[in-house]
């Protein structure tokens, strides 16, 4: 009963300062039921698009946000269930999740180590709050994967 619509966007009432922004809106009303906003003023826009999965139990929406952060949410109400902030830039790849573990990839600089240019990565999706480097399952570092999305087979 949601449409969720998704971009970086400015100039909307109390949200004028530019971030990548969620909004679902009734789709009988056009009403809007919930906004998230990502960090402020990201460096860039996102080509990501949404995946959807079961995280403990919880449906939830992952992307990849302008903001270089990949995010769990739950479809329904726009709470954040983790994030993991993988670039200091826009991540273009949608996240895939299997199995509770959400595998995902960038093209830019590490937020970890601004040095290094991309990076593969898997953790387990079901983690609540903010996922540390050190809680990741596995990292591939100086790997630019970043423009196509990771897809599953057998």
């Amino acid at each position: 009963d949601l449409v969720i619509v998704s971009g970086v966007m400015t100039g909307w009432g109390e949200y004028a300062v530019p971030a990548h922004r969620f909004i679902a809106f009734d789709k009988a009303t056009g009403a809007a039921v919930w906004v998230l906003s990502t960090r402020l003023r990201p460096e860039d826009t996102t080509y990501s698009s949404p995946s959807f999965t079961v995280l403990n139990g919880q449906k939830a929406m992952l992307f990849g946000g302008g903001d270089g952060s990949v995010y769990a949410v739950q479809p329904r109400t726009g709470k954040v269930i983790n994030t993991y902030d993988a670039s200091t830039r826009g991540i273009n790849v949608s996240p895939l999740a299997v199995n509770g573990i959400v595998y995902g990839s960038h093209a830019e600089q590490n937020a970890s180590d601004t040095t290094v240019l991309g990076a593969l990565f898997a953790y387990d999706g079901r983690t609540e709050g903010k996922i540390a480097e050190d809680k990741l399952l596995w990292k591939v570092p100086a790997k630019a994967v970043g423009r196509s999305s990771p897809v599953y087979a057998d």
